[in-house]
Parts: structure tokens; C-alpha cells; sequence
């Protein structure tokens, strides 16, 4: 897995999941097997909504709160 962050403000780790699609979110502390406290992921098939692609990096903007998924 490449393009694992902390994010201070939130205390988590970001995960992302390229080939699930998706990226995780664990508390700051984690350790071992912990289980994520949320999981975004991409759109389903077919989907009017837009989703991304396999994430393989992330990136958060502090000053609008809002976490990047690059396509």
C-alpha cells in the first residue's frame, strides 16, 4: 500500500485501497487488526454518481476539510 497519511485534525490514518476501491479511515491510535472507523467507497458500476478510480494516493485539504481522491 503506498500513500498512507496521518491527518492531525481528525486524529485517523488514512489508508487508501487501490485495488478494493476504496479508502480507509482508522482512528490515530490504531494498532494490528483494528478495524476502520469508516470506509469510502468508489461508485458503484452503472452509478449517476462519480467515483474514482483505484486509489493508490490521497491527499487532504486542511484549510476546506474535504480529502482528495485523485481519478
Amino acid at each position: 500500500m503506498h500513500g498512507i497519511f496521518y491527518d492531525p485534525i481528525h486524529d485517523e490514518i488514512v489508508v487508501p485501497v487501490a485495488l478494493g476501491g476504496a479508502v480507509l479511515k482508522l482512528p490515530g491510535d490504531a494498532a494490528g487488526d483494528a478495524p476502520p472507523k469508516r470506509i469510502i467507497r468508489n461508485a458503484p458500476a452503472g452509478s449517476p454518481t462519480v467515483g474514482f478510480g483505484n486509489p493508490g494516493a490521497v491527499a487532504y485539504d486542511s484549510k476546506r476539510d474535504e480529502l482528495l481522491v485523485p481519478n
